[in-house]
């Protein structure tokens, strides 16, 4: 496989690597135009990704993903620092001679970061939840690891912090017959657990795509569920307060694929949800956006992409009162995808020429 590749647009950095939801974490940009600023290529002769990038302070950015190319094991978890132009500050590998994954990563304002994956269980368990955390240099100030004496199979899907200094995890676990169920559990600064909750409908499979943290301690979810007796899947979203039960839950679509993969909260109050819709089932994937009032009633949705195939997996709000959808479309024939990139207004109306 290709080393990674990024193309930096102006105030906006996308990944060509637009295979998790988890691509970017900003909370707002400022502007965002076709012409490329720059494009940096980084890895070696093996297999590397980035799941995740967020922006800082100084125009730079923080990515976190794996790399077969250097490291330990077979795949470390890799944590990439660069500038404003693109250019390498440092980059951390971080794993054993096993395989791990950073698959989220979120900026503290210490200059650190705290970064949830996937990590080879040392326990019964087949594989965890890993969250560790980094200095604003790279070197680790603590790791953990969370689900192996709980559940066959964990993986942290999304991180997000709080204003304690700690976090909570949105995770994909698994046990026995069921496939999956959401785990959510809030660490301190520290990574020791304060409380955990489990999500999940009966007979389904459950999954996580992103988590964020809201001003009143709570949380907002986003992810999907399917049905094992009806074979269809249907978008996701729930809502907890501060302590993790459940305020409100409520499922979108349900004629064939549907998954909801990023969420934000607008100034109002109201909520935006990027998803993915078949339609029907087995029909061809349109990008979704969503929009929902605080209480999580629809308020209207759109649906992208008529001729080609468009999956969104990330969205960001932006200054202007727009939006920005990220994610891949297929080419007509099918077999390769592009990065995609869509800017809204926030009645959905696209402004990508």
């Amino acid at each position: 496989m290709k080393a990674l590749t990024l193309q930096v647009f102006k105030g906006l950095i996308v990944s060509l690597l637009l295979l998790h939801p988890q691509i970017a974490q900003a909370d707002e940009i400022e502007s965002a135009y076709k012409a490329v600023e720059w494009e940096k290529t980084f890895g070696g002769k093996g297999s590397d990704a980035v799941f995740s990038i967020v922006s800082l302070a100084d125009g730079g950015a923080m990515m976190a993903g794996y790399t077969e190319s250097k490291g330990q094991g077979s795949y470390d978890a890799w944590v990439i620092r660069i500038d404003g132009k693109g250019n390498l500050v440092w980059d951390k590998t971080f794993g054993s001679k096993a395989s791990e994954y950073a698959i989220s990563l979120v900026a503290l304002p210490d200059g650190g970061a705290i970064i949830a994956g996937q990590k080879l269980s040392t326990t019964k368990s087949l594989t965890d939840a890993w969250v560790f955390r980094i200095d604003a240099q790279g070197n680790l100030i603590w790791e953990k690891t969370y689900g192996g004496n709980k559940f066959d199979a964990t993986m942290a899907m999304s991180i997000t912090s709080l204003p304690d200094g700690g976090a909570m995890v949105a995770a994909k676990a698994a046990k026995g017959t069921d496939l999956g169920d959401v785990w959510v559990f809030r660490i301190d600064g520290d990574g020791n657990i304060i409380w955990e909750k489990n999500f999940g409908k009966k007979n389904s499979t459950d999954n996580v795509r992103s988590i964020i943290s809201l001003p009143d301690g709570g949380a907002l979810i986003a992810g999907s569920t399917y049905s094992d007796k009806i074979a269809t899947m249907v978008a996701w979203v729930l809502r907890l307060d501060a302590r993790g039960h459940l305020v409100w839950e409520k499922t979108f679509g349900g004629d064939g694929y549907d998954s909801a993969k990023s969420i934000v909260v607008l100034p109002n109050g109201s909520l935006m949800i990027a998803a993915i819709t078949s339609l029907k089932k087995f029909g061809k994937k349109h990008a979704w956006l969503i929009h929902l009032d605080e209480d999580g009633n629809k308020i209207w949705d759109r649906t992208y992409g008529k001729e080609n195939t468009i999956s969104a997996y990330s969205l960001v709000a932006v200054t202007d009162k727009s939006l920005m959808l990220a994610g891949e479309i297929y080419r007509k024939n099918g077999k390769k995808a592009d990065a995609w990139v869509l800017r809204t207004n926030r009645q959905g109306k696209s402004l990508t020429k």
